[in-house]
């Protein structure tokens, strides 16, 4: 299947997605679903479980207004299902945030800039948000969701589709042994073929050398497919098969 195949596919679907976990954010469920749960306010919680469409809609397609546990009170008294938005054009004095405030000027929340790029939003934005009620279980207030834009949403899934899961044999790592790393800065490299073969690729982690894929690699062809796509992130396991000892790592993009 081509690298881009399933983000097509769900392209294709994501309006109806959306629109149909919009629809649901304000249903409840008949079928409750194991009755020894948590409580509420000292008695059984008898709500339903999210749905998945929602749980999807709310992780991978909005931003959650945060710092909404200080504002309960103002978003109770907010009407419906939906309220407009301004995003601060300033971050707030000694702080990493935008205050997110209504129409007539009452700040309930706040949102930080990496929301605002993962959204495909600026400051000083004027949006609709969702006003998510306590309706599920494990829920215990009111919520915001701004949702992103068609065109954040497309750039996640294209980003989603190039997530690469690999396993390398321990002998070609070529860093400090370990159970785990976390490298947030990753690059690879193109070294050239000689002659009239293949180019091989280094793999770089916060500014050292991890391991090399030549052509004679299983992953050589997932990389070849990813090579004009930086990775943002590159996580790395340690673990042992029937064949020895190996390291399980995923490329995030």
């Amino acid at each position: 299947m081509a690298l881009f195949d399933k983000f097509k596919k769900s392209t294709e679907d994501a309006k109806n997605k959306i629109d149909k976990a919009k629809a649901q954010i304000t249903q409840t469920r008949d079928n409750i679903i194991n009755k020894a749960g948590s409580t509420v306010l000292g008695n059984e919680d008898t709500r339903p479980y999210a749905p998945q469409e929602v749980l999807t809609h709310e992780q991978h397609e909005c931003i959650r207004v945060r710092g909404e546990r200080y504002y309960q009170e103002k978003l109770t008294a907010l009407p419906g299902n939906f309220v407009e938005l301004d995003i601060g054009k300033r971050m707030v004095e000694d702080r990493e945030y935008y205050h997110v405030s209504t129409s007539n000027g009452e700040i309930v929340g706040d949102i930080y800039p990496d929301q605002l790029e993962k959204a495909g939003l600026k400051k000083g934005a004027h949006v609709l948000a969702e006003i998510h009620r306590p309706i599920y279980r494990l829920t215990d207030g009111i919520v915001l969701y701004i949702p992103m834009t068609e065109e954040a949403i497309e750039n996640k899934r294209k980003r989603d589709a190039l997530k690469l899961w690999v396993n390398l044999d321990a002998d070609k790592w070529n860093y400090d042994a370990g159970e785990r790393f976390d490298f947030e800065d990753v690059e690879i490299l193109v070294k050239p073929a000689k002659g009239n073969g293949k180019p091989t690729y280094v793999v770089i982690g916060d500014g050292s050398k991890l391991f090399e894929v030549n052509p004679r690699m299983k992953m050589y062809a997932e990389f070849t497919e990813r090579k004009d796509y930086k990775p943002r992130r590159l996580i790395v396991e340690s673990r042992t098969g029937d064949y020895g000892p190996y390291y399980h790592m995923g490329f995030y993009y």
